[in-house]
């Protein structure tokens, strides 16, 4: 069972990172709500809010995400 949710865990995190990338980057940091992407991923707000607490974290967290790692810029 344990595994079970945190495959769910792991999979809404990603499906938030994925579409929040997307807002911020149509919309711009400042002009982004978590509502924008909340209805982007099809997740309740409150769900945005349990895994990302500020839209600075889920941003913060987007950046990292979506950065290629220093392995991947020495190619």
């Amino acid at each position: 069972m344990g595994n079970h949710k945190i495959e769910i865990r792991r999979s809404n995190v990603e499906k938030i990172l994925l579409g929040a990338e997307k807002i911020f980057a149509e919309k711009g940091y400042a002009g982004t709500a978590m509502a924008d992407i909340a209805e982007e991923v099809q997740l309740p707000r409150s769900n945005l809010h349990y895994y990302f607490s500020t839209k600075n974290e889920l941003y913060s967290a987007c950046l990292l995400y979506t950065s290629p790692s220093p392995r991947d810029r020495q190619k």
